[in-house]
């Protein structure tokens, strides 16, 4: 399914009901019906999800939005990344409170289904907030990035200055930070437990990471993860958890 957004993007969120109150607004309910607001919608089109998994074949691709809203949404079990944004003038999209989760690629045998991937064009400006990223057969992407297939937090060759500030990625099979072309801006994040090395390349900037000279690495509270799968309450919070919580104000994701 993919969204071709212009100016004033597409707002996508869930939604526990109620009627449309503007000719600019559709509530959706089922996949089906999502998928034929999205073919539809216009910019500035204002798509209410009512709350629900929707399972569109090969995840949800939102094409050169600017100023899109994406809240409280979840992609699961797709047939490559949950969640794409990409095109040219991709721009100050809010991406908030997105599960995205079982995605996998047979035919590229796990290799490019993300949990959430932002590529294949330019923009700035564009947030991804409140994300649980799991089980995924390639990486996972923002906040909590645990038990992926590859690594959890990539940049997919993309060469922006990628910023990611208090993430944690935990036992995922390969890096828990790979940033090896582009210009990542990387703080204070947590990796432990991950296959392989974190990798920031000679044009990323690190520092204060747990990878860095000097910085302690905190014990997690919990590294039971059945609280972190737990519906979200209402407004679409991550619900409370201490897993991969460390009491720390200065690495890694406060999973709230």
């Amino acid at each position: 399914m993919a969204v071709a957004a212009g100016a004033g993007g597409v707002h996508l969120g869930l939604s526990n009901g109620g009627a449309q109150a503007a000719t600019s607004t559709v509530t959706v309910s089922t996949t089906a019906q999502l998928e034929s607001a999205v073919a539809n919608a216009a910019a500035g089109t204002v798509i209410q999800v009512r709350a629900g998994t929707y399972h569109p074949a090969q995840g949800f691709v939102v094409t050169s939005s600017t100023g899109g809203i994406f809240r409280n949404l979840v992609t699961a079990d797709n047939g490559d990344s949950g969640f794409t944004l990409r095109g040219d003038n991709t721009v100050n999209n809010l991406v908030q409170n997105l599960d995205s989760y079982g995605n996998y690629d047979r035919s590229g045998h796990g290799q490019n289904a993300d949990g959430i991937a932002i590529k294949f064009g330019s923009g700035t400006g564009n947030k991804v907030t409140g994300a649980r990223l799991y089980d995924n057969s390639d990486d996972g992407t923002d906040d909590a990035a645990w038990d992926n297939t590859l690594n959890g937090f990539a940049e997919n060759s993309h060469t922006g200055a990628i910023v990611l500030n208090r993430n944690t990625a935990y036992v995922n099979a390969e890096a828990g930070f790979f940033f090896e072309t582009g210009k990542a801006r990387l703080a204070r994040n947590l990796a432990v437990g991950n296959g392989g090395a974190d990798k920031p390349g000679s044009r990323a900037v690190s520092a204060a990471n747990s990878r860095d000279g000097g910085v302690r690495t905190p014990t997690f509270k919990s590294t039971y993860a059945t609280t972190a799968y737990a519906a979200r309450p209402k407004g679409g919070a991550l619900p409370a958890t201490v897993f991969l919580t460390t009491g720390s104000t200065t690495i890694g994701s406060t999973m709230d």
